[in-house]
């Protein structure tokens, strides 16, 4: 935890001896002092505090996608915040970070118990990580990260939690037209309108769902996709 002069000599005619101690500028905690004199020996607690915070950021979202609960993907991100010191320096020991998440209100939480959406956690080595959690709505969500006791704080940015893929429970197939013509006369048309949504019914589905479409001409079938 530091370190201190090996010896002193008694000068002045005080009787006193003088040493330095040097604390680390990597560690905290309490260190021990002894001095001896022939047969004696007095120790001394030194305490040595970390810096006081002076920043908080943002570190990183991985991944910053994630899919809604039950979606067959990626469900957690681990969300970091960076806490420095007054120096620039990542804090040392344990600062307390408050975090406090929003979002679509879909069931989505951090930590590790369902239904939380406040936490306090301690920092190491300066980064405060916390996971989070989707649930089953999709759209975007952010943590606030605040330092306690102090008025610095941060945001995480946007988030996104993705849609589900489409379920059979929530498929329809409608035409503006179910009946041509169209041995009679030429160019008639028809809408052909395909409603889709995931397992909750969000109708966001995740982007990249392949679709296929079949047209049927008198006897014969062609397929599209």
């Amino acid at each position: 935890l530091g370190s201190v002069v090996p010896s002193g000599t008694v000068a002045g005619g005080n009787g006193e001896a003088q040493a330095t101690f040097s604390a680390s500028a990597t560690s905290v905690g309490t260190v021990t002092v002894t001095a001896r004199c022939g047969s004696i020996s007095r120790s001394l607690a030194i305490t040595i505090t970390a810096s006081p915070a002076g920043s908080i950021e943002f570190r990183s979202a991985e991944p910053q996608i994630i899919v809604i609960k039950g979606s067959g993907g990626v469900e957690t991100s681990l969300v970091q915040f960076l806490i420095k010191d007054r120096n620039g320096s990542p804090v040392l020991g344990s600062q307390s970070v408050r975090l406090v998440l929003s979002g679509p209100n879909g069931g989505e939480y951090i930590g590790s118990s369902p239904g939380t959406t406040s936490l306090d956690v301690g920092t190491v080595n300066g980064v405060a990580s916390v996971f989070l959690s989707s649930g089953t709505l999709p759209g975007t969500v952010s943590i606030v990260a605040t330092v306690a006791g102090t008025n610095l704080s941060t945001s995480s940015g946007v988030i996104a939690i993705g849609g589900g893929i489409p379920s059979a429970t929530h498929f329809s197939l409608s035409a503006t037209n179910l009946k041509l013509a169209g041995f009679d006369i030429d160019g008639l048309e028809s809408s052909i309108n395909v409603r889709l949504a995931d397992r909750y019914g969000n109708y966001n589905a995740l982007n990249g769902t392949a679709r296929s479409e079949e047209r049927r001409v008198g006897k014969e079938c062609r397929s599209r996709w």
